[in-house]
């Protein structure tokens, strides 16, 4: 199982979706009334900061639970190693979960954000994106997998 390089992109895809857990995604800062508004995003929801006061803590339910959702089909996926064609289907399904992650990442900054401000998007967002090459490479590698197993039974 974790001999071939599918199971090490599965596992980076988990390693990569359990940092978000403790990394930012983006934050955008407004000023309103002289006062600086800092609102932080991250998988657990939406923080807002005044005065390096924390004023608000809003869950973010959506992102968490698809972080989630993508963490549990990850790891199902790479205890499905017997099931080729069940691990290609389910790497195409992390693949979309992660583009609607980052989809929804996106549209949650840009509510906040007006046109005198700019969202800053940190680290997790770029291993969420990090996260669909390791998805692709594991598609891959499954693939090849696959096409090697079907090539040898024709041999027979």
């Amino acid at each position: 199982m974790i001999q071939r390089i599918q199971s090490v992109y599965l596992l980076l895809i988990i390693a990569s979706m359990a940092s978000l857990f403790f990394l930012p995604l983006s934050s955008v800062s407004t000023t309103e009334n002289n006062v600086v508004s800092i609102h932080v995003y991250n998988v657990m929801g939406h923080k807002t900061f005044q005065e390096n006061v924390q004023t608000q803590n809003t869950p973010g339910y959506p992102v968490l639970v698809l972080c989630l959702v993508i963490l549990t089909l990850t790891l199902l996926n790479l205890f499905l190693f017997k099931h080729r064609q069940k691990q290609i289907k389910l790497c195409q399904l992390i693949m979309l979960l992660i583009v609607v992650l980052i989809a929804l990442v996106f549209q949650q900054s840009e509510v906040v954000a007006t046109e005198k401000t700019h969202v800053v998007y940190h680290v997790g967002t770029y291993v969420t994106v990090a996260s669909i090459l390791w998805v692709f490479l594991a598609s891959k590698a499954i693939k090849k997998d696959e096409e090697l197993v079907r090539s040898a039974d024709r041999l027979r």
